[in-house]
């Protein structure tokens, strides 16, 4: 076992994961988190691998009593498999592990550590949640970048603005874990959220403390079969990212492009379900929907609804055609350059 935490009970922690035909990497990803958790328990649920990933879990329950494998249908996605999961486990701290990643070896102790030194601080009745950076892989382990924060041009200090975090969300749930006080606060989560841990990062946000640490402890693995994977920000990602826009974009003047639509959606449900629509700083973001052209970027600058980097904002902000002109240069230039049409 690496870096025991001192004075932990193992037993009060949990660490769920989701999987889904992950045989390529599953047994990789298990005996990473196995080899630090001491008698943590992992428990999984399988939403119907077709690749053998339910016999390696299998294997893995009847050799180790720490791993408990929940039997039941399918849920249908990640979102709703770590949502079922977060109903099926009683537990002080709950740790979120995707199916293909890699824990460092000090993961465990490092986030145990600054969670149980923020409830000292803060007390135990304060929702807390610990997120790291992390380590971007390929597909067979090769290094992307030594920082995803980086690569992304992403702060730490936006997890703890709720305006930035409605409209972007850098908590990434595979490199998070919760105490018990955001376990209940979170314990339904709406079919309008985005994703689980953009809509805990969001509770947690407003009704707690969100610790972020520099260090990058998951090797985070990005491959064609991920859920959520990141994309490094560069010219050819926001010109094809803006001719999306464009495509989307209403002859009204109001912007409908897919990612906003679910984030409005999810403002939505934020404030319905913890009766905030009197608070305008919040419920002012969903209604950005329904709003003409001026009025959206008023509210926007007025209320810090802001994203990353400068091209992201410009998209995000501005939305009209004549950004396309430089963008749809670059397409058409990959294009050629690729010999498309």
């Amino acid at each position: 076992m690496k870096d025991a935490v001192k004075d932990i009970d193992y037993d009060s922690v949990v660490v769920i994961m989701a999987t889904y035909n992950a045989k390529p990497y599953i047994v990789e990803q298990i005996d990473s988190i196995l080899c630090q958790i001491g008698n943590s328990r992992l428990v999984i649920h399988d939403d119907g691998s077709t690749d053998g990933t339910d016999k390696i879990l299998l294997e893995y329950s009847k050799a180790d009593h720490r791993v408990e494998i929940i039997q039941s249908p399918p849920t249908g996605g990640a979102k709703e498999n770590f949502c079922y999961l977060m109903g099926q486990v009683d537990c002080e701290y709950l740790f979120f592990a995707d199916q293909d990643d890699i824990w460092q070896p000090n993961k465990f102790s490092v986030i145990m550590n600054e969670i149980r030194k923020s409830e000292s601080q803060y007390g135990k009745d304060m929702p807390i949640l610990v997120h790291t950076d992390a380590i971007l892989i390929d597909g067979t382990g090769n290094l992307i970048s030594d920082s995803m924060w980086k690569y992304q041009k992403m702060s730490k200090k936006w997890s703890q603005r709720l305006g930035l975090l409605m409209t972007q969300n850098i908590v990434t749930g595979c490199t998070m874990a919760i105490n018990q006080s955001l376990m209940k606060l979170v314990a339904t989560i709406p079919d309008g959220a985005e994703m689980h841990d953009s809509w805990i990062a969001l509770v947690c946000c407003k009704y707690g403390k969100i610790i972020s640490l520099e260090e990058p402890l998951t090797r985070y693995r990005q491959h064609s079969k991920n859920v959520v994977g990141t994309q490094k920000n560069s010219a050819y990602y926001y010109a094809d990212r803006v001719q999306k826009m464009i495509k989307d974009y209403s002859l009204k003047g109001r912007a409908y492009n897919e990612d906003s639509r679910k984030r409005y959606i999810q403002a939505k449900e934020f404030c319905d379900v913890y009766s905030l629509n009197g608070d305008t700083k919040v419920s002012s973001f969903y209604m950005m929907s329904d709003m003409s052209y001026i009025p959206r970027i008023f509210t926007i600058l007025k209320y810090g609804y802001f994203r990353s980097d400068v091209i992201s904002n410009l998209s995000w902000i501005l939305q009209p055609r004549i950004l396309a002109a430089p963008f749809l240069f670059l397409i058409n230039s990959k294009n050629a350059k690729h010999g498309r049409k």
